[in-house]
């Protein structure tokens, strides 16, 4: 069954407005029905940009975790597309490699 999506405009930036027991399944790792791209692979694209960002500064995946104060286990799963993280999370990733906060993958794009 589709989810009704809605939007909201608040201080000029839009939100997507959904039910709370279909934001409760995407954060669990589900998909949203309904929507165009399920939550696992938009979970396995931010891991593949996660891991390129680190493999592009040359860090492993214990020296980052140490970098950003995150476990080795966290920046695994991460990169694994096995847990959501938060934008925080990602800031951090891509500070902590000195990479813009606009940078989405090599050559500008892909993961």
């Amino acid at each position: 069954m589709p989810v009704d999506l809605g939007t909201l405009t608040i201080g000029g930036r839009e939100y997507v407005v959904i039910p709370r027991d279909a934001y409760d399944r995407v954060l669990a790792g589900g998909e949203l029905p309904g929507a165009d791209e399920p939550a696992p692979r938009a979970l396995a694209l931010l891991g593949r940009r996660l891991r390129a960002a680190r493999k592009h500064a040359g860090l492993t995946q214990v020296a980052l975790a140490g970098k950003i104060g995150r476990a080795q286990g966290t920046v695994a799963r991460a990169e694994a597309g096995k847990i959501q993280v938060s934008t925080g999370y990602a800031r951090d990733v891509l500070r902590a490699c000195r990479l813009p906060l606009t940078w989405t993958g090599p050559n500008g794009g892909g993961p």
